[in-house]
């Protein structure tokens, strides 16, 4: 069989792979109605994620030979392998943790809405499950004695088991946005519950490795005990997936209170006459951010185009920037009103 024959399909598995992620994530930077995440913001994301594997593997492979790991969890008990295995979890959370803060540290201003932190730090995760895609298969077919060594050091470990959870992300994403965003007792309480729930999700996912190795069964037949753990990763997979749709909504729903809330504030404290607030009631509707007046009008949402598309735009940048600073609102009112005066 000829190298090129080999090398597509290591090729192209892990990018479909990040290409089906994909398709999600760019359906809700679609949804994003105050400013859509530049690309190479996205891009540089993705290869943070990419990255982050290889480094997570050679800390685990210098700690397991520092720590003769390898060798005790195979002339050990089991519960050395399961050591093993949640550690290597560990590892490989933290690692895209440490992707996710090196991304906020070094574009903090891309920052601005729960629809940001779930794209970028999605699309680490996305990255991170594309090398672990690629690595999968490729040390399946590779003939170098070192990484077929490397491979053997972390056969008891998480590495290289074939994929991961990248829509966990999502969910650390928007649990620490909560964070960041509100003092509130309730808000951080949700914001680290979601932290939480996000990583025992993960370490849950890894764990079932644990049993596949081990091919421990209890009065069941083996067959019967293998689908028991493939269930429980599909459905650990599931709650990841559930993690993201649940965030998509939120930051829709999220969105349209930031909005609403500033327009309230906008028709209340500002002399506009009624005439002109019937004509601006579709402003509520957050697909007025996000479409252009030609498919607005299609959808019935205002029959004619009382405000442009780029006014549009400015209006919820204010929105967004009177949510973050709420100590200026007097003066984003005030731009808000020259936008809307220009209307007859």
């Amino acid at each position: 069989m000829s190298q090129l024959s080999l090398s597509i399909p290591l090729i192209t598995i892990p990018i479909l792979s990040a290409l089906s992620s994909f398709i999600l994530i760019f359906c809700l930077r679609f949804l994003d109605v105050f400013e859509r995440e530049p690309y190479k913001y996205i891009l540089f994301n993705f290869i943070l994620g990419i990255v982050a594997y290889p480094l997570s593997i050679s800390i685990y492979s210098n700690l397991s030979n520092f720590s003769n790991l390898s060798t005790i969890a195979i002339e050990n008990s089991d519960i050395r392998i399961y050591i093993s295995v949640v550690l290597s979890s560990i590892i490989m959370l933290i690692s895209q943790l440490i992707a996710g803060l090196i991304s906020f540290q070094l574009s903090k201003r891309q920052y601005d809405t729960v629809t940001d932190y779930i794209i970028y730090f999605s699309t680490i995760g996305i990255g991170y499950n594309f090398s672990e895609v690629f690595f999968y298969h490729y040390l399946n077919k590779t003939t170098n004695s070192g990484l077929l060594e490397l491979s053997q050091n972390l056969y008891y470990s998480c590495f290289f088991s074939g994929t991961t959870l990248p829509f966990i992300m999502a969910g650390i994403g928007i649990g620490i946005y909560f964070t960041r965003i509100s003092n509130k007792k309730n808000i951080l309480l949700l914001g680290y519950i979601l932290l939480i729930f996000s990583l025992l999700v993960q370490i849950l996912y890894y764990s079932m490795n644990f049993f596949i190795m081990t091919g421990i069964s209890s009065s069941t037949s083996p067959s019967d005990f293998i689908s028991l753990i493939k269930e429980i990763k599909f459905f650990a997979n599931s709650l990841s997936i559930m993690l993201l749709i649940s965030g998509v909504g939120f930051a829709v729903l999220f969105d349209n209170f930031i909005i609403s809330n500033f327009l309230n504030k906008v028709f209340t404290y500002s002399k506009i006459n009624n005439t002109i607030i019937q004509k601006l009631n579709f402003l509520y509707n957050p697909l007025s951010y996000i479409l252009s007046n030609r498919f607005r009008s299609i959808l019935k949402i205002t029959e004619d185009s009382y405000i442009s598309d780029f006014d549009l735009k400015r209006l919820a940048k204010l929105a967004l920037k009177n949510f973050n600073d709420n100590n200026n609102t007097s003066i984003y009112i005030n731009e808000a009103n020259s936008i809307i005066n220009k209307i007859n």
